[in-house]
């Protein structure tokens, strides 16, 4: 074994991509998993290269502190229990093929002492130390509260003195006067016996001993010294006979329940075979790859990200899967073969999709792929199921042409009432990932999907189209003026649609309530004349940027997907809602609402991007974002807990924040003008584009702020307040870990501004690394109506 103290990666939890950007709040709460990982990227270079690489890169460090932060929940403003983080490390060994009888990883040890840590980090077995941040309850009392906690590392003992321990801190400057940099992250410590007394610890100290403790450190901008107690170390060992040299074969790993893998924005391969009971649940960005068999008969759900599998058969188990956002992937690989696979292939189970969601199947270098959705039947329904408002791209990397043969894709009990004629729902269509993403209709018959027959406009006008036609824009188009053109579905190219006089109308669908129009846009342009749905819902797919200045007409919800971009420039007129599932929504309109009047929610991966006006009440949920490029939110908007407000404009209406606010491409305030609630999950992200501040700027700051109007204004809640974080991207090598002169001097940054009254509520907390050059610090007004930023030089390092 290599000596840990010089072999363990340094890592820090803010240290990853510049200023910290790559992690969640730039990784301030990150200490968890950035400790584990250190710990366990030490065991991959001494051997179990199932759970670490032999020389990890920046990348390898990133992905397994983003693995393992989704495994354990951590919060980006909370950090991560220790229960939590334990059970990530083990179902990460028991992904990896390490079976929970090849390792021990018992529940922490509470109150350790300088000869149980020694005793403890020997050989592989690595340690993971939680402190609590411990202060008096008053001033000059013996009495401590716990104010938090941090995780470290345990890298070894100083010789000859085994009372100071070596550690790698996550947070250098937690607990010494030193920068945030990795450089730094390897200390030296002496403990000492902790003799305050706390209802917090987390076991009272046993009679006649003490609970030990780092020495007291005051944080930059704070006077209040803090105690950081050792509360509890966890030790993992795993066994010799798990190094690779030794060819372990990976051990099955059998969930008993359903087991959620939030990769987190990471890839994350499973090496275990899979059996047992349980079922997956795929949640966050990042890539799932099971690379070996799966047996399991429970069911399972694919919420982001991707989930794929590499074998021909049992590939996703026997359960039904249930996707309401990400990928599935159908890649078996090899060569020369007619491969079949089975897609939730058990007894009644279904195939269902609601989000936006894709099928990805790869023939590769094989003969054929032939995929069923959906088991056999017996009275419990059809395989392929719509469960909700969503969309199903399937992509075939042959191209969609090839759907029907070298690839079939069918659902053995039938797909209910997505069947029908011309073409299935519009909500599932065909991608060609070969051809620049171009999307097509389908069509379901006895070889499953296929494509549709279309009325070519090189072949018939669109003039005179039909209203049963599937109409393929080939070529550029001219609409008649003061006459009506109808088709079924319109799926238009990379040409114009415009009309040669005024009162020209497109009918596109059914024009039927409790029915779906469809619309793929491959990069078309549509303007001039009046688009019209009827009473029918409309599914709208942009694989490219597509221009829609034509007058959106009907009363049912238009459904906005795929990769692309949807410029609306006009004034539209539709009454129903609109649902942003993925790709960008551009509102570019000059005049009226550019969405109509009902209310628009974006959801997942969907974006909002508002020029113009929108006069429906905009929601964004599960991780949407809505940003502002000086537009105006004409009503109330809602932002839940996962999802974002970015860039600079109006919202009119009443605002609740619970995501984070960003700056935009350029600095500016977001102005709110009604009520404003943010809670205490709402954080505010300050980006500063120049060096300069509120004595140097002119008309326009250089960083991005929020100004209030309204009446009732609550910012953050007591204990839990709005969360600054800052953005110093934009100064490059000028940064406050620079030597520029800039940072020589005290400066102060307007944030928060009430213009007409004093905010009912102001809670606030910043969440900042230790820089160089010196430390930020949040105040007010005694008015309460300013929040501001101030920096002082304090160099440190």
């Amino acid at each position: 074994m290599s000596d840990k103290i010089t072999t363990t990666p340094l890592l820090v939890q803010d240290g990853f991509g510049y200023g910290g950007a790559e992690l969640p709040a730039d990784g301030l709460s990150y200490c968890g998993p950035t400790a584990a990982a250190m710990s366990l990227l030490w065991l991959g270079k001494n051997g179990w290269r199932q759970i670490g690489p032999a020389a990890p890169t920046q990348t390898d460090a990133l992905d397994l502190d983003l693995l393992l932060a989704g495994l354990a929940d951590t919060s980006a403003l909370g950090g991560t229990y220790t229960d939590n983080l334990q059970n990530a490390v083990a179902t990460y060994l028991n992904a990896g093929g390490i079976a929970s009888s090849a390792f021990t990883y018992p529940t922490g040890t509470n109150q350790p002492s300088v000869d149980l840590i020694a005793e403890l980090n020997q050989s592989q077995t690595v340690v993971t130390l939680l402190l609590g941040w411990y202060t008096p309850v008053s001033a000059g009392s013996s009495t401590y509260q716990r104010v938090g906690g941090h995780f470290v590392a345990i890298l070894g003992q100083q010789q000859p003195n085994p009372e100071d321990l070596i550690i790698g801190n996550p947070c250098p400057s937690s607990l010494k006067s030193v920068p945030d940099l990795p450089k730094f992250a390897r200390q030296t410590l002496p403990t000492s016996n902790f003799t305050g007394t706390s209802a917090d610890l987390p076991a009272p100290p046993a009679p006649g001993t003490y609970y030990l403790q780092f020495p007291d450190v005051t944080w930059s901008g704070s006077t209040q010294a803090v105690t950081p107690v050792l509360e509890t170390v966890v030790a993992l060992t795993v066994a010799m006979s798990e190094q690779s040299r030794n060819r372990p074969t990976p051990a099955s790993w059998s969930p008993a329940a359903a087991q959620t893998i939030d990769t987190n924005g990471a890839p994350f391969r499973v090496l275990a075979p899979l059996a047992g009971a349980g079922g997956l649940i795929k949640q966050g960005d990042g890539a799932l790859t099971l690379c070996a068999s799966n047996a399991t008969t429970g069911s399972n759900q694919i919420a982001g990200g991707s989930l794929a599998s590499a074998e021909t058969s049992s590939a996703f188990g026997a359960g039904g899967i249930a996707m309401s956002g990400g990928a599935l992937v159908a890649d078996p690989g090899g060569s020369g073969a007619e491969v079949a696979l089975a897609v939730a292939g058990g007894q009644n189970a279904q195939f269902s999709f609601s989000g936006s969601t894709a099928l990805q199947l790869v023939i590769g270098e094989n003969a054929s792929l032939a995929v069923t959705l959906g088991g056999p039947a017996s009275g419990d329904g059809p395989g392929l199921v719509q469960a909700g408002p969503g969309a199903l791209v399937i992509s075939v990397d042959a191209g969609a042409a090839a759907l029907g043969a070298a690839c079939t894709l069918s659902a053995p009990a039938g797909i209910g009432n997505l069947a029908s004629s011309p073409i299935v729902a519009p909500s599932i269509v065909a991608q060609s990932p070969q051809s620049a993403g171009v999307v097509d209709f389908l069509s379901y018959g006895e070889s499953g999907f296929v494509l549709p027959k279309y009325t070519s406009s090189t072949e018939t006008n669109i003039n005179s189209a039909s209203a049963s036609d599937v109409y393929s824009v080939d070529d550029a188009q001219t609409l008649e003026g003061n006459a009506t053109a109808s088709v079924f579905a319109l799926k238009a190219g990379p040409y114009d649609v415009g009309a040669a006089g005024a009162n020209a109308v497109l009918k596109v669908g059914p024009q039927q309530a409790g029915q779906t129009a469809g619309v793929i846009l491959n990069g078309a342009t549509l303007t001039g004349f009046e688009f019209d749905f009827g009473a029918s819902d409309a599914a709208v797919y942009a694989s490219g940027s597509a221009l829609v200045g034509a007058v959106i007409s009907g009363s049912g919800q238009l459904n906005f997907f795929g990769p692309g971009t949807i410029n609306l420039t006009g004034a539209n007129a539709g009454t129903g809602d609109v649902l942003v599932l993925s790709g960008t929504l551009g509102v570019n309109n000059l005049e009226g609402s550019g969405t109509g009047t009902g209310p628009v929610t974006v959801q997942g991966t969907g974006v909002l991007s508002l020029e113009g006006t929108v006069s429906g009440a905009i929601s964004a949920e599960n991780g949407a974002s809505v940003i502002l490029q000086s537009g105006t939110a004409a009503s109330s908007l809602d932002v839940d807990d996962q999802s974002t407000l970015a860039g600079v404009g109006y919202v009119a209406g009443s605002a609740t924040i619970d995501g984070q606010i960003l700056a935009g491409s350029s600095p500016g305030s977001i102005e709110f003008q009604g009520d404003v609630t943010m809670t205490g999950t709402t954080m505010f992200a300050w980006t500063l584009f120049d060096l300069e501040d509120d004595s140097t700027v002119g008309e326009d700051p250089q960083w991005n702020s929020l100004a209030f109007t309204g009446n009732t204004l609550n910012l953050g809640q007591k204990n839990n307040g709005v969360a600054v974080i800052l953005d110093m991207t934009k100064l490059g090598p000028r940064d406050p870990n620079s030597d520029h002169e800039f940072w020589t001097s005290s400066h102060t940054w307007t944030l928060f501004h009430s213009e007409n009254t004093a905010f009912d509520s102001l809670w606030y907390e910043l969440l900042q690394p230790q820089f160089r050059a010196g430390y930020f610090s949040l105040t007010n007004d005694p008015n309460f109506q300013f929040m501001y930023l101030t920096f002082t030089p304090s160099v440190v390092g």
